[in-house]
């Protein structure tokens, strides 16, 4: 049995993911059972800027190109108010991101190899909304996100997530 095409387009977003970790060298894991919010956690083994073991959680939704909205240099994403919550809460061990990975409309195009390489499309950008004021989510069901293009998911953004920049310094 195939996968519906939601649980596709998620899967992919993940995969996505994990492949831009795992070229950045970060350890990859997820939460058993998932509970708690975070799709992944992702680690650099060793120390780095002072911390050993570097560590922060990620949370990975995707979105079809068709049915994305794109204005004013953001991605306008609608996310459910206790996920927006997981992701605000200024009480949480590590930080945590949301991870936004734009797929194209037609699933055949997500992952294309050739001879030497493999390209995954389209790409996946960052937003910290860790402090942001809690919803309640009997008042309010979805919440708006803003997720800038220029928070490009790449392995140097990942790493300098890991390395605990700042969102302005992370930005290029």
């Amino acid at each position: 049995m195939a996968l519906d095409p939601n649980q596709h387009q998620g899967v992919f977003g993940e995969a996505f993911v994990a492949v831009l970790a795992t070229a950045a060298g970060l350890t990859v894991s997820r939460p058993y059972p998932d509970v708690t919010g975070e799709d992944f956690t992702l680690g650099h083994k060793g120390r780095l800027v002072g911390r050993r073991h570097p560590k922060i959680d990620v949370q990975v939704k995707s979105w079809s190109r068709s049915q994305a909205t794109w204005r004013d240099g953001v991605w306008k994403y609608r996310m459910q108010a206790n996920h927006f919550n997981d992701l605000a809460d200024s009480a949480l061990p590590l930080r945590r991101y949301l991870f936004l990975v734009i797929v194209p409309a037609d699933a055949t195009q997500y992952a294309v190899g050739g001879e030497g390489q493999l390209i995954l499309s389209h790409a996946a950008y960052w937003v910290h909304l860790q402090g942001r004021d809690l919803v309640d989510p009997s008042v309010q069901a979805t919440v708006s996100v803003d997720v800038p293009a220029t928070n490009l998911l790449t392995v140097d953004s990942l790493r300098d997530l890991i390395e605990g920049k700042d969102d302005e310094e992370v930005r290029r």
